[in-house]
């Protein structure tokens, strides 16, 4: 397992599940593999299923989570 940041990048034992539960509604689930905090999201490629970081990394989206990340992330924009 491992945990990227602005300036770090930490490996640790556990699974992604552990790490989901203890979250808050910032971040999500958006791949088996990923968790992103959806404040620090740019931008969102649908057709091709990636999300852009302000760190200018990329992240998977899963085929059946596509949907609703775009409609979390439409919700959180509202939001504010």
């Amino acid at each position: 397992m491992a945990l990227h940041t602005y300036d770090s990048y930490v490996e640790f034992k556990g699974t992604l599940k552990d790490i989901e539960d203890k979250l808050d509604k910032r971040f999500i689930k958006c791949h088996r593999s990923f968790i992103v905090n959806r404040d620090k999201v740019l931008r969102i490629d649908k057709k091709q299923r990636i999300l852009f970081m302000e760190d200018g990394s990329r992240c998977l989206i899963s085929m059946l989570l596509i949907n609703k990340i775009i409609d979390n992330m439409t919700d959180n924009k509202n939001a504010i």
